[in-house]
């Protein structure tokens, strides 16, 4: 005969198999059952080793009929159940409580009120949310998976960048060697700003080298200055017997003229241009400290000292004096140019085939393009390179090691997702455990249900409408 669970109670205080104030009788039964328990535990001086420990393992929710059944044939198989009167009776205290708490239940039935009470909690609550709690878990492994994924395109992003950054400068192995960088975590500030020092020193050779090429040719032969003294006077004729005066107060250029006084210092040699050799004036410096602890000022000095080609970049005020020089004989020329030329000197020089005004041109062409190679933005770094090393080497240490903590932080983030995940699964795994067992229960209760009953009615009965059970 089939009935559903959800009629089973009504079916029970139906039948008067179960009183009706089962549930207050249940709570007493339980009630004595942990006491019991608990005071043989703390004080059962005779109750073995074995007993205790067994009894340790049940929770309070576990003590219910099924236990006390459990916990009867435990005992008798035990020391405890070996000791009997001459009449077969148990001498053990605890066994014939048990069994008189057993009694109880049977009298009126409570053990069935009892499964049907954990069968119908099971039902509606406990494996709902065993149910709930596992879709929530799996829920955040999967948004935890998904911003690892984001946080790992992030992080192989600026692994890139960065990679990209110091290829600029030949320096893409050292953020990946295996001893420093990404794989320790360890940023090699040190070898960054000596590769940096040392890509600069050598790009200002080449920068230098090009550059004084273009201002020798500028003034070889004192030709741009007899041309510009040729000029003035053209300009002006009071001025026509007047060559000394102009060449010493009109013609006033220094800073040009200091590098015509020093032909020697201006010659570029071949080594300033061998990228092979070693940047004597600075990384030599350095290699010379690892040597020695200390040297002489004198010595110091002499390592220090730098050619005019190089000094120009490191002397801010010699720098700009040029600067200055070169824009004022621009100017010149430029306004020799429109007098003769007109508004629209721009476009008709290039025109024009006279020797004397081609040669101006030519100047005043070679002029520009040097200004220009001074003053581009594209440039900036290389000619502030010896003057501030701060802004040039430091800061793009500072914007590496930005980026580098940047991948650190994102990897270490990474790493405490992934080990959140093996906690996830550890809890889906307990939570799926606890299911499994909260089903055999289920299951238990229902067999021991439908046993009572048959025992009972003497019908067999199969109760329905559990969809958990399969």
């Amino acid at each position: 005969m089939e009935i559903q669970f959800s009629f089973l109670s009504e079916f029970l205080l139906g039948k008067k198999l179960v009183p009706g104030n089962w549930g207050i009788l249940l709570k007493d039964i339980k009630k004595d059952l942990n006491e019991l328990v608990k005071n043989n535990i703390e004080n059962n001086d005779q109750l073995s080793e074995e007993v205790k420990i067994y009894l340790n393992s049940i929770k309070d929710d576990e003590k219910n009929y099924k236990f006390l059944d459990k916990l009867i044939e435990f005992l008798i198989s035990s020391k405890e159940g070996e000791m009997k009167t001459i009449f077969g009776n148990y001498k053990s205290k605890l066994i014939n409580e048990l069994l008189n708490i057993k009694k109880r239940y049977q009298d009126k039935n409570l053990h069935l009120s009892e499964a049907f009470k954990e069968a119908n909690y099971i039902l509606k609550f406990g494996l709902s949310h065993l149910e709930k709690e596992q879709r929530e878990i799996v829920s955040r492994i999967k948004n935890t998976r998904k911003k690892i994924q984001e946080i790992n395109n992030t992080k192989d992003k600026n692994i890139e960048l960065i990679n990209s950054e110091l290829s600029r400068f030949g320096l893409q192995d050292i953020i990946n060697d295996n001893k420093i960088g990404l794989n320790t975590g360890y940023f090699p500030r040190d070898k960054i700003s000596d590769g940096l020092q040392n890509y600069y020193d050598k790009k200002l050779k080449r920068f230098s080298s090009e550059l004084f090429e273009e201002i020798n040719e500028l003034l070889k032969d004192d030709i741009l200055f007899n041309l510009y003294l040729e000029l003035i006077k053209e300009a002006n004729v009071d001025l026509v017997d007047s060559d000394k005066y102009i060449m010493e107060h009109i013609i006033n250029f220094p800073t040009l003229k200091m590098l015509i006084g020093n032909p020697e210092k201006i010659e570029i040699e071949s080594e300033l241009c061998d990228n092979e050799k070693e940047n004597k004036y600075s990384i030599e410096l350095i290699d010379d400290s690892s040597k020695e602890n200390s040297v002489s000022d004198e010595n110091f000095k002499i390592l220090e000292e730098s050619p005019l080609p190089i000094k120009l970049f490191e002397d801010r005020q010699l720098f700009g004096k040029l600067l200055m020089e070169l824009y004022e004989i621009e100017s010149f020329i430029k306004r020799n140019l429109a007098e003769n030329f007109g508004i629209e000197w721009r476009t008709k020089i290039n025109i024009n085939t006279d020797t004397k005004h081609k040669t101006i041109i030519e100047f005043y062409n070679l002029i520009k393009k040097i200004i220009g190679r001074l003053t581009e933005s594209e440039n900036y770094e290389i000619i502030t390179f010896r003057r501030n090393k701060y802004v040039v080497v430091e800061k793009k240490i500072e914007a590496f090691f930005s980026i580098f903590n940047n991948i650190i932080n994102q990897q270490n983030l990474i790493n405490n997702l992934e080990n959140r995940i093996k906690e996830y699964h550890q809890d889906l795994s307990e939570s799926q455990q606890k299911y499994t067992e909260s089903i055999q229960k289920l299951k238990e209760n229902i067999i021991l249900l439908q046993n009572e009953l048959k025992n009972l009615l003497k019908k067999e009965y199969v109760i329905k409408g559990i969809n958990k059970l399969i």
